[in-house]
């Protein structure tokens, strides 16, 4: 709200706040015959314009003074243009009262304003010191506690980092017994070559001597076999023949699922191994900021452990030296299904690292929002409270001022009612125009 003012020769005052005008009606600086305008509108006679209450007359002979604001004849008084038994009246009518008791009583008034808005912005100032305190006491204890709770998920990150690395350093000794496994299975299938390579030879021993032989000359024969003890030893020959051959084969074709096996359970170890070694990094950088997800990895944890328990106190079947083709495809199987298992449980304990990963950037952000909001609170009150103290100050300031305007008045009143002659004194009293 902006005000200006014109005086009768045109001169323009303004735009100022209402405080500031306000305050040039009580210092007798706005006239009877002055005009105001607020906020650009259309001017008016300032005695008019009710917020400045230029209510007061200082009736003089045929005419009167004002109206005037009541402060201004504290001027008048101050200047020593009125002696202070002068009545004055109010514009609107009522009885005259003189104008220094007029003045004191609108002084103790205000005063009394004064010490009431001083004593509630102490009171203000007091309740606000005392929420900031209880703010901060909270902030603090909430910040220890994040700390400790960061604290301990990093602790607990660290044990199921330290539970992965066991989990790596198990994996290679696993690979080295399936090395082994392989070694064996590719011993067994070169002894059953050599079996069927010797088969070979005796078949090709037994049809080399039928083709010498001729059908009719059994006497020349050391051992005197007749035609049918040959085809007999020949079909026994044949028949086993064919089964080494199917067993070779089926070794072989085991070996070969053996040798893929291993080599897929070596490639996923080495990526699982290099994923764990970025996820061991990123953890490590984010765990001051860790906050949540603090029961959720409990549980992961608990049972990370307890599956190692069980994977550890496991004791593995020993394998006799002599097992026959199902006893090697179920051990087989057996250890298929164990590696499906490892890989399964490596690939769950992977996804969720990443939902950790996930939660600990949504709890860094939230972290950051937090602070930022209470930085924020913070600012306003400190802000507030500066507004305070400045306003307590001009309070201050302003209760001093009118402290001491109030005593200079009251002594020249008290003189002046002591005055023997007020008659003269009036007589000799000059006349005023505001300026």
């Amino acid at each position: 709200m902006n005000w200006r003012l014109r005086k009768p020769d045109g001169t323009i005052y303004g735009p100022v706040a209402f405080a500031e005008f306000y305050r040039w009606a009580s210092e007798g600086r706005i006239l009877p015959e002055d005009f105001v305008s607020e906020n650009d509108g259309a001017w008016i006679p300032a005695p008019d314009a009710a917020a400045l209450e230029l209510d007061w007359l200082l009736p003089r002979g045929e005419g009167a003074l004002g109206p005037l604001h009541l402060l201004a004849f504290a001027e008048l008084l101050q200047q020593r243009m009125l002696q202070g038994n002068e009545p004055i009246v109010k514009k609107t009518g009522g009885d005259p009262i003189p104008v220094g008791q007029a003045v004191a009583g609108e002084l103790l008034r205000r005063v009394e304003v004064a010490l009431a808005d001083l004593v509630g912005a102490r009171v203000e100032m007091r309740t606000l010191r005392a929420v900031r305190a209880k703010q901060q006491e909270e902030q603090g204890a909430v910040l220890r506690e994040q700390l400790l709770a960061t604290e301990r998920a990093r602790d607990e990150l660290q044990q199921r980092v330290e539970a992965l690395k066991a989990e790596q350093l198990a994996a290679p000794e696993e690979i080295t017994r399936l090395r082994a496994q392989l070694n064996e299975e590719r011993s067994r299938t070169q002894s059953l070559e050599t079996a069927l390579a010797k088969a070979h030879e005796q078949i090709a021993e037994l049809s080399a001597r039928a083709q010498r032989e001729p059908d009719h000359a059994p006497a020349a024969r050391p051992e005197k076999m007749h035609d049918a003890g040959r085809e007999k030893e020949f079909k026994e020959l044949t028949d086993r023949y064919e089964r080494l051959l199917a067993q070779t084969r089926e070794e072989a074709e085991r070996s070969a699922r053996l040798q893929m096996t291993l080599n897929e359970e070596r490639a996923a170890a080495a990526k699982q191994q290099a994923e764990m070694a970025g996820q061991l990094r990123t953890a490590q950088e984010e765990t001051v900021r860790l906050r949540a997800e603090l029961a959720k990895a409990n549980e992961r944890i608990a049972e990370l452990n307890a599956r190692e328990e069980i994977e550890t106190h496991r004791v593995p079947t020993t394998r006799p030296e002599k097992m026959n083709a199902t006893g090697r495809e179920k051990e087989f199987q057996d250890l298929t299904r164990r590696y499906e298992r490892l890989l399964a449980r490596t690939r769950e304990e992977a996804e969720r690292n990443d939902e950790l990963q996930k939660a600990l950037a949504e709890e860094r952000k939230a972290a950051a929002q937090d602070k930022a909001e209470t930085d924020e609170r913070l600012r306003s009150a400190q802000e507030e409270v500066a507004r305070l103290n400045a306003r307590i100050e001009e309070q201050e300031r302003h209760y001093q001022e009118l402290i001491r305007d109030f005593r200079e008045l009251n002594d020249r009143y008290i003189r002046l009612r002591n005055d023997k002659d007020p008659a003269s004194a009036s007589a000799a009293k000059p006349k005023v125009r505001l300026v």
